[in-house]
């Protein structure tokens, strides 16, 4: 049977209570009541109930129809609340196949250019990317903007002197 009426007992000074609060407005959680125990109007009539011997929030009271009423606190309850309000998500799509990711080329089809000269080129000592010393790519700390400044220098004076070379003497 399902409750006729369900109450949260929250507090706005517990972080569970908070991250279920994130979604008390969602409109899931239409059918239950949220009630701060921070209010001392609250906290008095839950203290004088017989029924409900709340010892810590989130607490959960359940009322049924029959007039039976079930309260649970403590591990677990909050997630329990989070279950009832936030729809379950969706498991995540499986990973993709090998083949999906790189589908094998048909074997009717010649092979790419790139992949023509890849195969034709030797490595040997001295053509390897492995070849190059680490402290020639690390040694250079200047900025970019130094770089580009020099380069800059460097393609004007070419040019210059491709200009004077170009002069009639």
């Amino acid at each position: 049977m399902n409750p006729s009426q369900m109450f949260v007992l929250y507090s706005k000074y517990s972080e569970s209570c908070k991250r279920i609060m994130r979604h008390s407005t969602d409109p899931a959680a239409a059918h239950i009541r949220f009630l701060c125990v921070d209010k001392t109007d609250i906290r008095h009539m839950i203290s004088k109930s017989k029924k409900m011997d709340v010892k810590q929030v989130p607490c959960v009271v359940l009322y049924y129809p029959d007039g039976r009423m079930e309260k649970y606190e403590g591990a677990g309850v909050d997630q329990w609340i989070l279950d009832q309000i936030v729809p379950p998500q969706p498991p995540p799509p499986p990973p993709p196949e090998v083949g999906e990711i790189y589908p094998e080329e048909p074997e009717d089809e010649a092979p790419s250019r790139s992949t023509q000269i890849a195969s034709q080129t030797p490595v040997t000592p001295g053509n390897s990317v492995m070849d190059i010393p680490t402290n020639a790519i690390t040694k250079d700390t200047r900025s970019v903007a130094e770089i580009a400044e020099e380069m800059q220098q460097q393609r004007k004076r070419a040019m210059d002197k491709s200009k004077n070379d170009n002069r009639p003497m």
